[in-house]
Order: structure tokens, then sequence, then C-alpha cells
């Protein structure tokens, strides 16, 4: 789960886990003060201490997800468009779960309603005189 914010403060992090996470879901985060006072079982790694993994403590999914939008950014997309951010975002929180997976089992999964998104013909932000295309247009979720 991800999601477009407008700012990172501590009021805004702590809604955002409360609405996504159960009462009883461990939240591991590093050390931010945003993440102080998580009404969840809430552990933390001290990045600053140089501390990466603390047992099995550690932040390298949410790492590894935001190395994917930094790539997809420099070298897929080149300019991202503020009003599809979360549509970006989805596609790639689809493509970070789906990691691993054969290409068989995610077209199953397309096909079968897995992707948040919908295949429509010609986006209105396409030029009239574009031959036809298919395009995924994801929902916000």
């Amino acid at each position: 789960m991800a999601k477009v914010v407008e700012t990172t403060d501590r009021e805004t992090i702590h809604k955002f886990v409360d609405q996504n996470t159960t009462a009883e879901a461990r939240v591991n985060t590093n050390e931010a003060r945003c993440y102080h006072g998580l009404k969840r079982i809430h552990e933390k790694v001290c990045h600053s201490q140089r501390e990466s993994v603390d047992g099995d403590v550690h932040t390298n999914g949410i790492e590894s997800f935001w190395a994917r939008v930094k790539r997809a950014d420099q070298g897929t997309y080149h300019w991202w468009r503020r009003q599809h951010w979360h549509l970006y975002i989805q596609e790639l929180v689809w493509k970070h779960n789906a990691q691993g997976m054969g290409v068989l089992d995610q077209v199953v999964l397309d096909l079968g309603g897995g992707w948040p998104g919908e295949w429509c013909e010609c986006p209105p932000c396409s030029p009239p005189d574009d031959p036809p295309r298919w395009y995924r247009i994801f929902r916000a979720s």
C-alpha cells in the first residue's frame, strides 16, 4: 500500500498507518520523529547509528520500493505529471508486489482483475491524430 501525500508530518503519517493497518500490525520504520507514538507495535532501526537490521527489524522492503520509484522516474517516465502521481505509484506498487511471479501468473492475475486498473482506449491526454492505442488506467485506492 502506498499513497501520495502532501506532507510527511506526524499527523499525516499516523492517520495513514491507522487507516491502512490493523491494531495488531507491526510497523518497522527508521528513527524519524514522525513515527514516534504510533498506535501499533512499532520497531525501528537507527540509520543514524549505521544500523540497517536489528534481528528481524529492517526497512529493506520500503527501501526496495523507493529504489523502484526512483528508477521509474529516471528511466521509464522521465517526467511525472503531478495530477497522475497516484497512478504511477499504484502501478509501481503492483509491480513491486508481483515481482518474482511468472509472466503467465501475472497475465492470469491481470485478467482476473488483480491489477488495480482497467484497459481504456486513447486517454484524453493523447493527441487526436494518434492511432488508437490501449492504455492501462490505474484506479486510485
